[in-house]
């Protein structure tokens, strides 16, 4: 689902706000577990 969100939802406002911006990629590394979006907290 967040890939869907991002191509059709966010990738399309930020394109239509920004038009410079011609790409939007997902750097996230989703094999790094369960809530990859979040870095682990700092102690």
């Amino acid at each position: 689902m967040a890939t869907v969100t991002l191509g059709q939802g966010i990738e399309v406002a930020i394109k239509e706000l920004v038009p410079e911006i011609t790409r939007v990629l997902d750097v996230t590394d989703h094999a790094s577990g369960t809530s990859p979006y979040f870095e682990a907290a700092k102690k």
